[in-house]
């Protein structure tokens, strides 16, 4: 039973996950957003702060394994990690330091009755990896596009095709801070 309550958080977690990269790609509806943190306490929806407070309380770290789509990449590089024969390293856990889990968690508190979003948006998980997918999947798949219109235009094979426009990020890393 426990076995088949896994596979069906990790098959929910898949499909959240592929539904949030459509979203930042721009191909889905933003529906998911609401149910991330950060953009629930900035819209003031509280009773999805409830329910994902409440089931965190009740479930554990379900909120990490199933809608944060930084921790359902975390537990896939885990998973990838583990099957990964050449140069096998054990995980080992460390002590937790909560001093530094809480001076973060205060800081980014403080931050965000300030209004200072731009710190919040840095530690925030669901805007790391929407600065992930956009910035740093967003620009191959734009020159691909591109490259695919080009061979395209060349050939004449479907005249309805376009290039985009490639928006570099305001920053030299993708990844890590940007103004999307």
């Amino acid at each position: 039973m426990r076995n088949m309550l896994q596979r069906g958080r990790i098959v929910l977690s898949w499909l959240l996950m592929g539904a949030m990269v459509l979203t930042f790609a721009g191909i889905v509806a933003p529906v998911l957003p609401q149910w991330q943190v950060l953009p629930a306490l900035l819209a003031g929806n509280l009773l999805v702060i409830a329910v994902i407070i409440v089931l965190t309380l009740l479930l554990g770290r379900i909120y990490c394994s199933v809608l944060c789509p930084l921790g359902i990449s975390q537990d896939f590089v885990f998973w990838l990690a583990k099957r990964r024969k050449k140069n096998r390293r054990k995980f080992t856990f460390r002590r937790e330091r909560r001093i530094v889990r809480y001076s973060i968690l205060m800081l980014t508190g403080l931050a965000f009755l300030a209004g200072l979003s731009g710190f919040v948006g840095l530690v925030d998980p669901y805007s790391i990896f929407g600065r992930i997918v956009h910035d740093g999947l967003g620009l191959p798949v734009a020159y691909g596009w591109n490259a695919l219109v080009g061979v395209n235009e060349s050939h004449g094979w479907i005249p309805v095709l376009s290039k985009t426009d490639i928006l570099w990020p305001p920053w030299p890393w993708p990844g890590f801070i940007s103004s999307s």
